[in-house]
């Protein structure tokens, strides 16, 4: 990491704005700053002097074991200090450092393991527990080391990572509260979150969009039920559902992704999924057409599922960097698989039902 510290740096920036916009909006009763590598290693609990103090020399001199990156081990220290009511942030440029004489491609797997091992045995007992991460880009002016530990100077500009863990409700009041201050988290340039799914949407959080079709709402229940279907002018059958997906922590990106549901229902078929700008009691709009009116109880499910970035900058090889691997991290997708086996045991986050009668 030292690289990352080396006089002032992006990193240091973002690092200082997100932790003084946590403070800023009063998301937490208490901010406890650590550094870590084979320790946990407690710090005062003085933003700008933590901060200021991001220095090589400073690096060096809290001490714990500097030649190796067993990340594994460093969640493991992570899920072991927490509970329900603690966020955890983990801010690390994550590559995975076998030391020399290892196979790296042994270690990444274990690593792996026991990255999934470390996550899956705190969620078994919290199963509330969410992750989001975050990669971020620097400039970056040290030493980088290859899967066989040998250094290589190297100037330009490097990916790290920010990683919450917490509860489902921290982290989604987390991202509520930054939003309603206008605070952002700089310099992101991917996102990966990972929750435990399985449930049902409650009915209070989605209904058919009045007017949004040729079509009835049913009077004993107008929220999730249509009558007297017909086609538009075009000859489609058209109608749309308002969800408030605001309770889930992930990306708009994702939530507009039509991939990523699926419909029991072959006949009708999901063919866009909006953010609703104003938002008030509803987030998105999720628009459903068919070629014909079929009668049905049509089951809306968000499917599960991982980003594919991890693997396109996962560095496969872990040699001397370069240029063309600069933007890479070695055994990035490693860890990200590890974390998703461990929580996301269910094929859907939730599941809706809308019927609909002749």
């Amino acid at each position: 990491m030292d690289g990352y510290v080396k006089g002032q740096t992006e990193f240091e920036q973002i690092v200082y704005n997100y932790l003084v916009n946590f403070k800023l909006a009063k998301i937490s009763s208490e901010l406890n700053l650590f550094y870590i590598n084979s320790n946990l290693l407690p710090q005062q609990d003085d933003v700008q002097d933590f901060i200021e103090k991001l220095e090589p020399t400073s690096f060096k001199a809290k001490g714990g074991n500097r030649g190796t990156s067993d990340i594994s081990q460093m969640i493991g220290m992570i899920m072991n200090e927490m509970n329900d009511s603690t966020v955890s942030i983990f801010i690390s440029d994550c590559i995975f450092s076998p030391g020399k004489g290892k196979d790296a491609g042994d270690y990444l797997t274990n690593q792996k393991i026991g990255i999934k091992n470390a996550v899956g045995q705190y969620f078994n007992a919290h199963p509330k527990l969410a992750v989001i991460g975050y990669r971020c880009m620097s400039s970056f002016n040290g030493y980088c080391y290859d899967k066989n530990d040998v250094g290589t100077l190297y100037s330009g500009r490097r990916p790290f990572y920010i990683w919450l863990f917490g509860t489902q409700g921290a982290l989604n009041r987390i991202q509520i509260e930054m939003l309603k201050n206008r605070f952002q988290l700089d310099g992101v340039q991917n996102e990966f979150m990972a929750f435990a799914g399985g449930t049902s949407m409650p009915d209070f959080n989605y209904a058919v969009k009045r007017g949004s079709g040729n079509f009835d709402l049913k009077r004993s229940d107008s929220k999730h039920s249509i009558e007297n279907l017909k086609a538009d002018k075009n000859g489609k059958v058209r109608f749309s559902v308002e969800v408030n997906y605001a309770p889930l922590i992930l990306s708009d990106a994702y939530l507009c992704d039509t991939s990523m549901y699926v419909v029991n229902d072959p006949k009708y078929k999901i063919v866009a999924v909006d953010r609703i700008k104003d938002y008030q009691k509803y987030s998105h709009i999720i628009h459903i057409e068919a070629e014909r009116v079929h009668p049905s109880n049509l089951e809306i499910r968000l499917c599960t599922g991982t980003p594919t970035w991890p693997a396109y900058y996962n560095d496969d090889e872990g040699n001397t960097i370069s240029d063309s691997t600069a933007e890479k991290t070695f055994g990035i997708k490693y860890m990200t698989s590890g974390i998703a086996e461990a929580i996301i045991r269910k094929n859907y986050y939730t599941r809706m039902t809308i019927n609909i009668n002749k």
